[in-house]
């Protein structure tokens, strides 16, 4: 579904984020991308959205190489890619369902945007999503008025409106509670299982191990390190990160975290 062949990036300082990286995602996988901030997690994944452009190499989505696409061609082939950042990007001072609705600004015109002029297939669909994460009954509340976890599921029924093919993650979880952060991993997977790649930068290693299927650990800008999660030892730490893991880069032991009810941050 993904292939990265031979990819630079280098950011208008002269700093080399990415060098010559080449990868390849298939369909339905579960991905970590771990590294020390500044490693060139965040850019890798806005290389493939092509929310940064690159200097050189190919990113093959589908058989398109959308690193060279521009205009129209661009915003359809972004229709099939989702993204969750850690900000959650909503429209704090407009309700839940004009949020998720923004999932489908891609299949409109910019005046139907404008004018938030959606169909009532489109409007029934938004409604789903949200029904899918529990927050069914949040539609008509403004997005700053939710917690945290709430407006994370937010976003990912907005993602899911959207109905891509991947869903990309900038760090989804790093501003999160622990609790909270579990509860939104499942739904991570919840959505992994509907048959969308999940592509996701993690700043915790053992929320990687948890929930991913394969992880690939980044140095530099540099993919040092590509397997299962079961392969992430000690060593193969010390080779991505370059020392012991401090507590800010794990959650302890997880499996003994409750993920909580959103009621309980009301």
């Amino acid at each position: 579904m993904i292939e990265l062949k031979h990819v630079d990036k280098v950011y208008s300082n002269g700093f080399k984020a990415l060098s010559d990286v080449n990868l390849k995602i298939e369909d339905g996988e579960f991905v970590s991308i771990i590294g020390l901030s500044g490693a060139g997690k965040s850019t890798l994944v806005r290389c493939i959205n092509r929310l940064n452009d690159v200097q050189a190499g190919e990113i093959i989505i589908d058989g398109v190489d959308i690193a060279t696409l521009k205009g129209k061609a661009l915003r359809v082939q972004r229709r099939n890619i989702g993204m969750i950042f850690q900000s959650f990007n909503l429209v704090k001072r407009s309700n839940v369902i004009t949020n998720v609705l923004a999932g489908r600004v891609g299949y409109h015109s910019t005046f139907e945007t404008i004018f938030g002029i959606y169909s009532k297939e489109e409007k029934l669909l938004a409604l789903q999503s949200l029904d899918k994460f529990g927050i069914l009954d949040k539609a008509y509340v403004r997005a700053n008025h939710l917690s945290g976890g709430q407006q994370q599921r937010v976003a990912l029924a907005r993602a899911l409106t959207q109905e891509p093919h991947l869903i990309l993650a900038d760090e989804p979880v790093a501003s999160l509670d622990p609790a909270t952060t579990i509860a939104v991993m499942n739904d991570f997977t919840r959505i992994n299982r509907m048959g969308i790649t999940i592509i996701a930068n993690m700043h915790h290693v053992d929320l990687a191990k948890k929930y991913s299927s394969r992880i690939i650990g980044i140095k530099a800008g540099q993919i040092v390190f590509d397997g299962r999660p079961d392969e992430v030892t000690d060593e193969v730490t010390m080779k991505i990160y370059g020392r012991a893991l401090n507590k800010n880069e794990t959650l302890g032991n997880i499996d003994d975290i409750e993920p909580v009810t959103e009621d309980a941050h009301e």
